[in-house]
């Protein structure tokens, strides 16, 4: 299956930000990270089609991924 990720930017500045990669079934949020070349520990939010993912939640078929930034400031 085909999943749309953005927010790439915000962990690799020459990235582009948005990418489309195939997931197997059954993937799991985390291990797809890792795969990607991204540590799960520094995203803060996983947002799918609008609703909150868990890093070990299985990624359910298709749509659009955006990875959120923990929000930190003084």
């Amino acid at each position: 299956m085909k999943l749309k990720i953005s927010g790439f930017r915000y962990f690799n500045a020459t990235a582009p930000n948005e990418k489309t990669v195939s997931v197997s079934e059954g993937t799991v949020l985390e291990q797809l990270l890792v795969e990607l070349g991204l540590e799960p520990d520094v995203i803060g939010y996983f947002i799918l089609n609008g609703t909150p993912l868990k890093r070990g939640a299985i990624i359910p078929e298709g749509g659009n991924l955006k990875l959120i930034p923990f929000l930190s400031g003084g």
